[in-house]
């Protein structure tokens, strides 16, 4: 996840377009140069597999986006919030012993 938003990142501090990254041909949507908590922004960026994962969408730089790994305990997850500006996204990962 990191890794993903990095890339978009750089992808928009070297094109100079601070709204979208195209990354492998999709639009990836972003807020203060990284991609935002939405479905279009962090969840496009890393491309997980509906059947791996769940997500719900975070919203601004305050709620965050979550994956739950499907079959595993709900404690199980990912969380990405928002980079605010100047700064870059927390993620988060739950540290659950039975994960």
């Amino acid at each position: 996840m990191k890794s993903a938003a990095a890339l978009a990142r750089s992808l928009s501090m070297a094109t100079g377009i601070t709204t979208t990254a195209n990354m492998e041909g999709t639009a990836v949507t972003l807020l203060n140069n990284y991609p935002d908590s939405s479905l279009t922004g962090i969840a496009a960026a890393v491309n997980t597999s509906v059947s791996d994962f769940t997500f719900v969408a975070g919203t601004g730089t305050t709620t965050a986006a979550v994956w739950t790994k499907v079959g595993a305990p709900a404690a199980c997850t990912v969380s990405y919030t928002a980079a605010v500006a100047g700064a870059a996204p927390t993620v988060v990962v739950a540290a659950a012993t039975s994960c």
